[in-house]
């Protein structure tokens, strides 16, 4: 190797940067609280989650107020002065039960209704908006009457990027087995995807959609090669639909089954759970490279004292080098599947180690029962909803929220400290021999170190996984490439 092309490579290798990485505490002083319960006539059953803004928390309760049909609530974060956003009118000619939450776009929500009527037909849901102040409602569309765009009923929010929604629907198109969509905020629809349950597809998309750049990622809780449930990528215009993983696991299965809630995106990882499956046959949480590779069961449910069960439609939310969970089942274990506890909040690292229980729900009528629709950070505090329990036993559901001891703090990133020597090779050429430490590192976080030959392209492989047990780590490799670059990063 010629002296400027070496001299170039360590330049160039040791002043690279890496990805900054998260970390979250917890203590003692970590707080549950239940600030709210639902009770009609002013709403119950809350499901979809809460969108947290300006203080206050936005969601939609799919049964009761004014009418039968549902409302748009808002809330304090603290509980306190509940307001019905937009009530749903009796007839159904605005829709009626929403269940998958809202998303906000600028000071509008966006929502969807699992059904409606309007003079002598049958609407199979809408897509609506109504403004956070209550004004403005319109329908911005219904789904066809032959069923044939879909029914949305009960997937979750709709997913926003650049003014667009993308969404999903567990049943309904052409072929009865849900579609995923996009739809403008002027009501602009396309059909992205119906599912075909084929071995090449999926069915029964039962969770929202998460995205990197313009690439959707979701989970199907049917269909595939087995028959048990895919994880896919679609591009956001409706091309390049991919099944990345095929679930094989249903009852009295070990093999992981039944994806019903969405997936969690980390800087390089996709995180999962299932409904079925398992060594404890009650489900299991997994994680995936983006492409489907490298597919790990992080942790099996029903395994410790205090456990998960039921999944559902509840994502994992992802909290610095944490992922936080709230799941419809589950709490102290009994064995043989049987627990006691409406529900748990857990946390648990992003290599399947430390799961820590941190609230059993009790339900009602002094706690909420059944968390739905996984939790929304704001600042230091997790939000979530039960869809039963609280006040009400039956017709309730209560908003609760998590407080951590201190903000996720920031850490500086890995530094890399890169020498290399040129050494004969095994056929007479040349190559080059890297020696890598990587300082800065915090014990127990996971890290990556990546390379790559080109910094033109994205083809970032692994040299090494592994978790930090020291402040630094030490790593050797020969290659013959004229020029390669590192960096490393936390999944």
């Amino acid at each position: 190797m010629k002296p400027s092309l070496q001299c170039r490579l360590k330049t160039i290798l040791a002043t690279l940067a890496a990805s900054l990485c998260l970390l979250t505490c917890e203590s003692q002083a970590d707080t549950y609280s239940k600030f709210y319960d639902f009770r009609n006539p002013t709403g119950y059953l809350p499901q979809g989650g809460v969108v947290v803004a300006g203080g206050r928390i936005y969601g939609t309760a799919a049964r009761g107020g004014p009418a039968p049909s549902g409302l748009v609530y808002s809330v304090s974060t603290n509980g306190a002065d509940y307001t019905i956003v937009h009530a749903f009118a009796a007839d159904g000619s605005e829709g009626y039960g929403p269940n998958t939450g809202v998303t906000l776009v600028g000071v509008m929500l966006y929502g969807t209704t699992s059904g409606g009527e309007y003079a002598f037909g049958t609407w199979r849901g809408t897509v609506f908006r109504v403004a956070t102040n209550g004004a403005n409602f319109a329908m911005v569309r219904p789904f066809a009457m032959d069923t044939s765009e879909g029914i949305p009923d009960g997937c979750g929010p709709l997913l926003e990027q650049a003014g667009t929604l993308f969404g999903v629907t567990p049943g309904g198109g052409l072929n009865g087995k849900g579609v995923i969509y996009s739809i403008t905020t002027n009501g602009d629809f396309h059909l992205l995807h119906t599912f075909s349950d084929s071995l090449t597809d999926g069915s029964y998309p039962q969770a929202p959609l998460t995205v990197k750049g313009s690439t959707l990622y979701g989970t199907t809780s049917r269909g595939g090669a087995a028959g048990f449930g895919t994880v896919y990528s679609i591009n956001t215009d409706g091309s390049g639909f991919a099944v990345l993983h095929n679930f094989a696991g249903y009852l009295g299965l070990t093999e992981p089954g039944v994806p019903m809630s969405g997936l969690t995106l980390g800087s390089a990882k996709l995180y999962g759970s299932t409904y079925y499956g398992g060594s404890n046959h009650v489900g299991t949480i997994f994680s995936m490279n983006l492409d489907g590779s490298a597919f790990t069961v992080l942790h099996q449910l029903g395994t410790e004292p205090i456990d998960a069960t039921d999944p559902s439609a509840s994502p994992l939310t992802l909290v610095g080098n944490q992922l936080y969970g709230a799941y419809r089942g589950g709490g102290t274990n009994l064995g043989y599947g049987q627990f006691i506890g409406q529900g748990l909040l857990f946390h648990m690292n992003l290599d399947g180690s430390g799961f820590t229980p941190l609230h059993v729900f009790t339900g009602a009528p002094a706690d909420g029962d059944g968390p739905w629709d996984g939790l929304t950070l704001a600042g230091n505090t997790l939000y979530g909803c039960t869809s039963f329990g609280g006040s009400s036993l039956y017709l309730g559901g209560s908003l609760f929220s998590y407080t951590l001891d201190r903000i996720p703090q920031s850490v500086p990133p890995p530094v890399l400290l890169i020498g290399t020597q040129t050494l004969p090779d095994s056929i007479g050429g040349l190559a080059i021999q890297v020696s890598i430490t990587m300082t800065n590192l915090v014990p127990g976080t996971p890290y990556q170190l990546l390379r790559n030959p080109n910094l033109t392209t994205t083809n970032w492989t692994p040299s090494l996984i592994f978790t930090a047990t020291n402040s630094f780590q030490i790593w050797r490799e020969t290659h013959t490439d004229p020029a390669m670059f590192y960096r490393a990063q936390s999944p």
